[in-house]
């Protein structure tokens, strides 16, 4: 990445990982650009400093997953893309 991307807003989304035989899924928090591309992406875990905070953010991310429920963000295979990298600059 030679830019840092241009974030226009965050979900927590349901996250598909693996391949092939071996498909998993987590909860994610996804920061996108204004055309919703998922540009930088993290486990989520619930967080506050206080419990009416965590319970807060944890059911923001029960809406949330239920709203990326059938369409989860595919998390891209790192290996691949640093494969990509080193061939379009020669390495």
């Amino acid at each position: 990445m030679d830019d840092f991307p241009d974030i226009k807003g965050w979900s927590y989304r349901i996250a598909k990982l693996g391949a092939g035989d071996c498909i998993y899924y987590r909860l994610y928090e996804v920061y996108h650009d204004k055309e919703g591309n998922g540009v930088l992406w993290g486990e989520a875990n619930a967080h506050g400093q206080s419990v009416d905070e965590i319970i807060a953010d944890l059911e923001t991310m029960l809406a949330d997953a239920k709203r990326s429920r059938d369409n989860p963000f595919e998390v891209p295979n790192w290996e691949e893309m640093e494969a990509e990298e080193r061939k379009r600059n020669g390495y």
